[in-house]
């Protein structure tokens, strides 16, 4: 038999938390967008000029595009919306770092690493994520490893920029970085329900058959492979556990195939997540076909959604409180940097379209 479930609300994971988020609201509806016209080849089109440094129409696109594809379908922003936005972020961004210039701010590869790995202790603690299980997440969503993630944050030029950007708030408005008992306990308040409250989770163990090879028979003997261990894992008194530790090919063999916990969404691939919320606790999956590989999963635990303490998650509430606070003055940074400065756009600007999601 298989356990009823119900839809929990998709809880995005670090990967999603961590880069430097496009904030998007109906105040972009009306503002302008430069058209450029086609480049020829090898040309580089300018959108836009801050204090005599320019902005490509390719940057532009590139980073457009990247956001699109990163929206999930539902969206209700259209790609000119979207455009404006990467716009004056870049905008933004060219004025942060001419200013970080003008202070000579200057930050070294550790300063970088140091502030991810805090970024990251504080994501771990203010979901209740074990580091074990971001690991997981890592390694199934996105075949890397947790270094080769926390490199590619540390090579992001926006992240870097925003490592910048903290140096030069030190200095011109240290106060932002500062919050006190009453400001973490107000933010946990507000953030009860959205941030520290996890959903209902599951624990299960996997055993993964990875296709070796390329065509029908590669996939044909990893399924193989996958049918004989499922026979195995359902017989009466079977140790789905040593199963895992001597034939799985994911590195959670060496745990006994223990995944940890997960959601329903977000957190693990589709397949392999929504199969383990219909089994019982201690129910063996059938076969589930994945790309490039074939899985069995065991349901170990069932963990329903829990509030988390305050004084469990406070090192966590304080950094995404501290946080906010410099964002906000970062905003207003910006515009005050923006009053002062020289912005051309060499080509004409038209309005998008007021409606969202054509």
């Amino acid at each position: 038999m298989m356990r009823q479930f119900k839809s929990v609300r998709r809880r995005q994971i670090l990967l999603c938390m961590l880069p430097v988020s496009l904030v998007m609201t109906a105040g972009v509806v009306g503002q302008t967008v430069t058209t450029a016209p086609a480049a020829r080849p090898g040309e580089k089109i300018v959108v836009a000029v801050v204090n005599g440094e320019p902005i490509f129409a390719s940057d532009v696109h590139d980073r457009t595009q990247s956001m699109v594809d990163s929206l999930p379908p539902e969206s209700k922003f259209s790609h000119a919306q979207i455009r404006v936005m990467m716009m004056q972020r870049m905008e933004g961004e060219t004025l942060l770092r001419q200013a970080c210039e003008a202070a000579r701010i200057e930050i070294t590869d550790e300063m970088v690493r140091r502030f991810a790995r805090e970024e990251l202790e504080a994501y771990l603690i203010a979901n209740d994520v074990a580091r074990r299980e971001l690991e997981t997440n890592l390694r199934l969503m996105r075949g890397i490893t947790l270094d080769e993630f926390l490199r590619q944050r540390i090579d992001d030029p926006t992240f870097r920029g925003l490592v910048e950007y903290y140096e030069l708030a030190k200095r011109e408005f240290p106060n932002a970085l500062i919050v006190n008992d009453g400001e973490v306990e107000k933010y946990y308040r507000m953030n009860v329900d959205r941030i520290f409250t996890t959903p209902e989770r599951v624990r299960a163990q996997m055993i993964l058959f990875r296709v070796k090879g390329t065509g029908p028979k590669a996939r044909a003997a990893a399924r193989k492979r996958a049918e004989e261990a499922l026979a195995l894992a359902r017989q009466p008194g079977a140790d789905f556990a040593a199963l895992a530790k001597k034939l799985s090919d994911d590195p959670s063999g060496r745990d006994g195939g223990d995944l940890g916990r997960f959601a329903e969404q977000g957190f693990l691939p589709e397949r392999i997540s929504l199969t383990a919320f219909m089994l019982k606790p201690g129910e063996v999956s059938d076969l589930i076909g994945l790309e490039d590989a074939f899985a069995i999963i065991k349901l170990t635990e069932i963990l329903p959604s829990k509030v988390l303490a305050l004084e469990d998650v406070r090192s966590g509430a304080e950094y995404r409180a501290r946080d906010r606070q410099v964002r906000a003055e970062k905003k207003r940074y910006i515009e005050r940097l923006r009053e002062q400065a020289v912005i051309d756009y060499p080509h004409a600007r038209e309005t998008p379209p007021a409606e969202n999601g054509e």
